[in-house]
């Protein structure tokens, strides 16, 4: 029988910025399996977000990353939800909008955007109202992006505490996809959705 191929797998990945004399990641590897999940936690400035946005292919890095056995592509990137921190990403758009761009960037269905606002636990009256910078509806609609389309693998990037959150790492992990998530001072409850499967970055290193 044939192992396994990883929906995830990182390996000795380094990011630097600007020419920078220290990485913001460095020597981080890991493996993730379908159903698998993994909680990176650190505190500010440990190097979090870089790992998301190389998995991603929104920085530059070096070291090797695949999604689903290959170098990553624009196909294998499609089967990725990315629930990004809840900051000024949706600005000056709507829940709805904002949803439907995505779906059309990974070829989801626009007739699933309801079913991933709900899941995220976003009221019905919020999905016409234009979005605020850092509210409620912001890190409501981060969730909703991460799991629209039931894509292979979610990745999170500071999802709030809170049991919507739990309940989309409960799902996608239920549905076969693997689960990376990032956050600064992870939850009991949230831990326990993730399979108690962590790492800490301190200084972009694994401790």
């Amino acid at each position: 029988m044939s192992e396994e191929v990883p929906t995830l797998r990182v390996s000795e990945l380094e990011v630097r910025y600007y020419g920078g004399p220290e990485p913001a990641v460095s020597g981080v590897s890991l493996s993730l399996a379908a159903g698998e999940s993994l909680c990176v936690d650190g505190g500010a400035g440990a190097g979090k977000t870089s790992l998301l946005r190389a998995v991603l292919g929104l920085t530059p890095y070096s070291g090797e990353i695949e999604l689903f056995g290959t170098r990553p592509g624009p196909a294998e990137r499609r089967r990725v939800g990315y629930g990004p921190q809840a900051y000024d990403f949706a600005a000056r758009m709507t829940s709805r909008e904002v949803m439907a761009l995505v779906a059309r960037l990974r070829l989801v269905d626009e007739e699933e955007i309801p079913g991933a606002l709900r899941r995220a636990a976003l009221a019905e009256d919020r999905w016409d109202i234009r979005v605020e910078s850092d509210s409620a509806t912001s890190r409501r609609l981060s969730l909703a992006l991460a799991c629209l389309g039931e894509p292979a693998l979610v990745v999170m990037d500071d999802p709030p505490n809170d049991p919507a959150s739990e309940a989309v790492v409960r799902h996608a992990r239920e549905s076969g996809a693997a689960v990376l998530v990032a956050v600064t001072d992870p939850w009991p409850e949230l831990l326990a959705a993730l399979g108690e499967s962590r790492m800490t970055l301190v200084d972009g290193r694994p401790e």
